[in-house]
């Protein structure tokens, strides 16, 4: 696997994953999810044209790919967000969040069945463990509420269809800054309809509230998102969607060292589990490279 793209996907991953510490200030505001996603994408804007101004890429797309653009924009930040929140309404944040962490698999499903890509046996045994892995994290309580289970799953089959889309639609040949640029925007738009339908949209009230939010957009949707796009770039959607998994072992480790939250076993085991797909993968990989 190609390094560099390692490295970028896993250091999104972990970005994404000490994110909630950010973000569970800003909710002690009282501040609800869509509003947050909206001043993420918002605050971000002025540093992604930035960036793609001083790198001297050209802020336009060229006119056959500005639809893919949108649909990405759509799948992989505001319908992925609607979906999830709406599942936290009916589910705990930790089981929504387990079932839209199965987005490697509509992945590889999706590449095999859509591409006819081959699987080979390491790589199959990698996304079981991948998947097992993430099983760990969940309480198995909530599965009753069928609604919830569905919103959580559709979020991260919509977010695998931004992994798909990155790799599949030609969206490597724009610019990493200018692609950002407008999966923000576009981003933000869509936040900025949820959040007056829902009447959730706010005005910081505050300057650490706004300082807040400044870190969540630079974190997430700055350095985080920028990181994955290119990671896809040099990996392709399987192994990016994989790598990607290291954002709730992360946020496991995360809890249990700052946080302070509860010790399991069985989190410790699905980070393992993950860690070894992980593994296991990338020899896949250099097994057919050889």
């Amino acid at each position: 696997m190609n390094k560099k793209g390692i490295f970028f996907c896993v250091i999104s991953a972990i970005l994404y994953g000490i994110a909630p510490l950010v973000t569970k200030m800003v909710y002690a505001h009282g501040v609800h999810a869509i509003g947050l996603s909206f001043y993420r994408c918002l605050f971000s804007l002025p540093f992604l044209y930035g960036m793609a101004i001083n790198k001297h890429e050209n802020l336009t797309i060229d006119k056959p790919l500005r639809k893919n653009v949108i649909l990405v924009g759509l799948l992989g930040s505001t319908l992925t967000t609607l979906f999830l929140n709406l599942a936290y309404s009916y589910i705990d944040m930790g089981t929504a969040s387990t079932l839209h962490f199965m987005h490697p698999m509509f992945v590889t499903l999706m590449c095999v069945i859509i591409y006819k890509e081959k699987l080979g046996w390491l790589k199959i045994i990698s996304l079981v463990l991948a998947v097992s892995g993430v099983s760990m994290f969940m309480d198995m309580g909530n599965l009753s509420n069928s609604t919830g289970v569905f919103f959580a799953i559709l979020s991260g089959f919509t977010y695998a269809c931004y992994f798909l889309g990155i790799d599949k639609f030609n969206l490597k040949r724009i610019p990493t800054f200018v692609l950002s640029f407008w999966v923000a925007v576009i981003a933000c738009l869509g936040f900025f309809i949820l959040g007056m339908m829902t009447k959730t949209l706010f005005i910081p009230d505050s300057i650490e509230l706004f300082f807040l939010l400044l870190m969540n957009a630079i974190i997430c949707q700055v350095l985080a998102v920028t990181l994955l796009q290119i990671g896809i770039g040099f990996l392709g959607s399987q192994s990016a969607s994989l790598l990607s998994l290291f954002e709730p072992v992360t946020s496991v480790f995360v809890g249990i060292l700052i946080l302070c939250e509860s010790f399991s076993y069985l989190k410790i085991l699905g980070c393992i589990l993950i860690l070894a797909a992980v593994m296991i993968h990338m020899q896949g990989n250099k097994v057919k490279s050889s």
